[in-house]
C-alpha cells in the first residue's frame, strides 16, 4: 500500500459541475500498515510526487514473481461453408459432364 500526502494537507477535489473545491487529507496510516500486513506486503509513504517516484523505483527493485494470464481468441471457424461449397461445385462439375456437356468433351 502507499500513503500519499500529508495528513492535513489541502487537496483539490473536482466537482460534478467543474468546479474545483479542496478537501483536507485524512490519511489514515494506521489502516493502510494494517492491510500491509495482513496480505503480506509492505506500506510505503509518499508526501509529494518526487517520494512517490521514489517509493515506485523501491518497488520496481522489490523480488518480482511471473504472472500467468488466460488469453481468450474468439475463435469460429469457416472451414466448413468453403468444404460444402467446394463439394458442391464437384457435384455441379459431375452431373453437368454426365448430361449437358458429354458431348463437348
Amino acid at each position: 500500500t502507499i500513503g500519499m500526502g500529508r495528513l492535513g494537507d489541502d487537496i483539490p477535489f473536482p466537482d460534478g459541475d467543474g468546479s474545483v473545491r479542496f478537501v483536507q487529507s485524512d490519511l489514515d496510516e494506521p489502516t493502510l500498515t494494517a492491510m500491509a500486513e495482513t496480505t503480506g506486503g509492505l506500506y510505503f509513504r509518499a508526501e509529494d510526487t518526487d517520494g512517490l517516484r521514489r517509493v515506485t523505483k523501491q518497488i520496481d527493485r522489490l523480488e518480482r514473481s511471473p504472472v500467468q494470464r488466460q488469453v481468450f481468441v474468439p475463435w469460429r471457424d469457416w472451414a466448413w461453408g468453403w468444404v460444402w461449397a467446394g463439394f458442391g461445385l464437384l457435384v455441379a462439375e459431375r452431373v453437368l459432364r454426365l448430361t449437358v456437356w458429354r458431348g463437348v468433351v
